[in-house]
Parts: C-alpha cells; sequence; structure tokens
C-alpha cells in the first residue's frame, strides 16, 4: 500500500491508551457534525471520536464481551456485535438504554458483523 498517514489516535489528552484491539469505525453524520466509532474487543467499549480526534464519549455494558461489527443507524444511535455474549445491540445515543434485538433465542451465536439498510430499515 501506498499513502500518507494524516492522522493517528492512539492515546486521549491524559496519554492514556484509547483502544486494544479496535475492531468497526462507522462515520455517523448527526446534529453536531460528522463523528467516528470504534469498537473495541480488547476494552469491551465502544468510543466516540470527533473527526479531530478527540474523545467525545465511551460506551460500556456489563453483558459485553468482544465487540466486533458497529454500524450506526441514525440519531446517535447505534448497533453493535456483542461477539462473546451472542448478541445484537442497539445503544442509545446517550449510551444509557442498550436493547437486545437478537440472541441465542433467534439462533445468534458468536456474532461478527451486520450491515443495516437505512432506506429500508432493515438490520441484515
Amino acid at each position: 500500500m501506498t499513502g500518507k498517514v494524516l492522522k493517528s489516535i492512539m492515546t486521549d489528552i491524559n496519554e492514556v491508551e484509547l483502544f486494544k484491539f479496535p475492531r468497526y469505525l462507522p462515520i455517523s453524520v448527526e446534529q453536531t457534525g460528522e463523528v467516528l466509532y470504534v469498537s473495541d474487543d480488547g476494552t469491551n467499549t465502544i468510543t466516540k471520536l470527533s473527526m479531530e480526534g478527540d474523545m467525545l464519549a465511551t460506551y460500556t455494558h456489563k453483558s459485553w464481551r468482544g465487540m466486533h461489527g458497529l454500524t450506526c443507524v441514525g440519531d446517535g444511535q447505534f448497533i453493535v456485535c456483542n461477539y462473546g455474549g451472542h448478541t445484537v445491540d442497539k445503544v442509545s445515543e446517550d449510551g444509557r438504554k442498550v436493547t437486545t434485538l437478537l440472541n441465542t433465542t433467534y439462533g445468534i451465536t458468536y456474532t461478527w458483523s451486520l450491515c443495516y439498510y437505512a432506506s429500508k430499515e432493515t438490520l441484515c
């Protein structure tokens, strides 16, 4: 590959490591502008960053074990694959409400990735 790295985001403003095993990095257009979400398999968190690399929020949940696939669905909400927890979860804009959409009852195990079609409001 050729190209030039424009910016690397490794630590927060206190030089604390932000990520151990980052997986998915979707960009979302929100009311405040574009933001970047990062799912991290090593910390079991989702981190929200400004496009300048400033950390805006960190989301976590007691049942998350192995954060993989991640997609934004609008209004600041996102859907994440909880690989080790065998669920697909929707997270509210403020991160306070985590709703399990799919789990082992629906035959879901070790979810890795997902896709959301906004025009049809369909998860696949």
